[in-house]
């Protein structure tokens, strides 16, 4: 996949999430939480834009390993963070309700299925 390709992709794809954020943060209990949304948004379309500058090299590299040592760092260090992230706000933030839970996770779900996508066409590159 190349970088033009790539970010036609992940432009779409943000688009669709930020326009499901939207009207997520319209109804009531989910606009204490926006600000919360908002950063995971920024944060999961950057790591997006990471893991494909990461993973593109990685496909490139001699080492046969590489690749899948990348996949694996950047799938770990995503959970970590995104396990961070939840921690923090709740400590940080102390939430009223676990509300907060539903945007993350979604935006997280949506970002890890397209970032798979992406790296498993990384990995057939030659």
């Amino acid at each position: 996949m190349n970088q033009s390709r790539f970010l036609l992709y992940l432009g779409i794809v943000s688009a669709c999430t930020a326009l499901g954020l939207f009207l997520l943060n319209l109804l009531p209990g989910f606009q204490v939480h926006a600000a919360f949304a908002w950063g995971t948004f920024a944060f999961f379309s950057l790591f997006t834009l990471l893991a494909f500058w990461y993973g593109s090299i990685a496909a490139r590299s001699t080492n046969k390993h590489q690749f899948t040592n990348a996949f694996m760092g950047l799938t770990m260090i995503k959970m970590l963070f995104s396990l961070m992230i939840i921690v923090g706000y709740f400590f940080l933030a102390k939430p009223s309700d676990k509300l907060f839970i539903v945007p993350f996770f979604g935006i997280y779900l949506i970002y890890t299925v397209f970032e798979t996508a992406l790296l498993m066409k990384l990995g057939r590159t030659s």
